[in-house]
């Protein structure tokens, strides 16, 4: 049922709940439209599909727990490795502790969880060691043929490698049904008032090109007609390239080396494509960093002529910072995907080239600082959303602050260009960049205030919702205090806002307020 699968989303979802996976819906709205037309919007239909497609199991994920916790679990065995455990040394207690309470344990699913642990570790990581001691495993072979991790997995340990493969695949199809069905009648509904409105969105640019370049019966005439206009196409940015968007650029190529376009010797036609797979950032549209390798293979087969440059020299860095990138990508697996026929030559490997050669700059990696443990006794006093000053992301911020500081007092130098020449200079503030992942989170805006506690001047936050600015909602409350006297929450606002600055703690706010008369 609708609820049940709301439900499923919404636990997925975690804090977000299930706006997270219609926000997912949204930016992929336009491919599942098109699935689901191709299947006449037969959910039975699209449901084998996916299972098809994932490989999952016709169990449910709670079917599976039930199987493998349950009847398929060699209690008796796990019992008798648990109680000899037990008198073992640290690691062997541990793990024999777990194993009692799995035994102790009804519910399948938190059965798993403990059952899970012995073999991960809390990171989500396998164990790289064996969860026993040599000795036990000499004292029982039992041990290591069930439990082993190290050298050869146990039978216990590879039967739980397979059940997580068949979990993750059946909680995978259950969720994108689940996906498909919320978010498929909502889909079709913004569709029909698109068009009721002759409305189109970004996505549908995209999609109806594409369908009249490729999928209706106009395709050929409207090829033709561009055909005859159309001799060099540019693309940059080929790394975040969607798929929908390669399929544009195939249909416009394909009669570059077809037929009597190749000898068009008086007009010829190029195509130049542009692109670095390390700066691919356009994932969450469906960009696929492997998708530029296939294509240039693509372009080859077409046209032997295909040149591929390689563009080593960079203009914007110094040489330390390049070295540093091309030890960390150089050392990453390969692209995923990749053609096996790929030749070693047009690997991943890059080599970078400063032409700011004399202009030497560094690469710093700092300690992701710790999370500290709670120390506040009375929790309940402090703002829900209020960051610690002691949490990492709080602490990361001040350091950064003074780090900048410390650069500005002390004069430190970097390269400028006058003009007539790069010099160097003492650093100032304006120099300085700082970058986050994003403005939500928190980071932003710590960084925005332990910058200014060091005296530090900030651009800080170049937009902002009014609304939401706290500095709008102060003036906003006073309006409405002076409108309506008798909203007791609005005085209090008011109380330990900017404007009175009577009260420092809400704990004295009650006592304030309580004993004054209404109106």
């Amino acid at each position: 049922t609708l609820p049940d699968l709301l439900d499923l989303l919404a636990l997925e979802g975690g804090h977000e709940g299930a706006m997270l996976a219609l926000d997912t819906l949204r930016s992929i709205g336009t491919a599942v439209l098109r699935f689901a037309d191709h299947y006449d919007s037969d959910f039975d239909v699209m449901d084998d599909v996916l299972r098809e497609r994932l490989q999952a199991p016709e169990a449910s994920v709670e079917e599976l727990l039930d199987l493998a916790m349950g009847e398929a679990l060699p209690a008796a065995e796990i019992r008798t490795v648990a109680e000899l455990l037990l008198t073992g040394g640290k690691t062997d207690v541990a793990t024999g502790e777990k194993l009692m309470a799995v035994l102790a344990t009804e519910d399948a699913g938190a059965r798993w969880a403990i059952y899970r642990s012995v073999f991960r570790t809390a990171s989500g990581d396998l164990r790289a060691s064996n969860p026993y001691t040599k000795g036990m495993a000499e004292a029982l072979p039992l041990v290591a043929s069930l439990f082993q991790m190290k050298e050869g997995f146990g039978e216990e340990a590879a039967r739980m490698l397979e059940l997580e493969d068949r979990l993750n695949r059946a909680a995978a199809y259950a969720r994108t049904s689940a996906m498909v069905r919320v978010g498929l009648p909502a889909l079709e509904r913004y569709r029909e008032l698109k068009r009721a409105r002759a409305a189109l969105d970004f996505d549908d640019l995209i999609e109806h090109t594409r369908i009249l370049l490729t999928e209706t019966g106009m395709s050929d005439w409207v090829l033709y007609k561009l055909d005859g206009g159309l001799s060099h196409l540019l693309l940059d940015e080929a790394q975040d390239t969607s798929p929908t968007q390669w399929e544009l650029v195939d249909a416009l190529t394909g009669e570059f080396d077809a037929g009597e376009g190749i000898e068009r010797a008086q007009d010829p036609r190029t195509l130049f494509v542009v692109g670095d797979e390390k700066q691919s950032i356009y994932s969450f549209q469906g960009a696929d960093p492997s998708q530029l390798l296939k294509q240039y293979h693509q372009f080859q087969a077409r046209n032997s002529d295909l040149l591929k440059e390689t563009m080593e020299m960079s203009f914007r860095s110094g040489p330390e910072v390049l070295e540093y990138v091309d030890t960390v990508w150089n050392q990453a697996p390969p692209i995923p995907n990749a053609p096996v026929e790929t030749p070693a030559e047009e690997s991943n490997l890059v080599h970078h080239v400063s032409w700011r050669s004399d202009q030497h700059g560094s690469v710093e990696l700092w300690p992701i600082p710790p999370k500290e443990e709670e120390t506040d006794e009375d929790a309940w006093a402090r703002p829900v959303n209020a960051m610690r000053s002691s949490s990492p992301k709080a602490r990361l911020a001040t350091d950064v602050a003074k780090a900048v500081r410390a650069m500005i007092d002390a004069g430190e130098s970097i390269w400028a260009d006058t003009g007539e020449g790069w010099v160097q200079r003492p650093v100032r503030p304006e120099d300085i960049l700082i970058l986050v992942r994003g403005r939500t989170g928190g980071l932003f805006d710590a960084m925005i205030g332990a910058l200014k506690a060091q005296g530090l001047p900030v651009a800080g936050a170049d937009r902002l919702k009014l609304g939401d600015h706290i500095g709008v909602q102060d003036c906003l409350n006073l309006m409405r205090f002076a409108a309506l006297p008798e909203r007791d929450l609005t005085l209090a606002e008011i109380l330990r806002g900017p404007f009175l600055g009577l009260v420092d703690d809400d704990r004295y706010l009650f006592e304030l307020a309580s004993g004054r008369q209404r109106g």
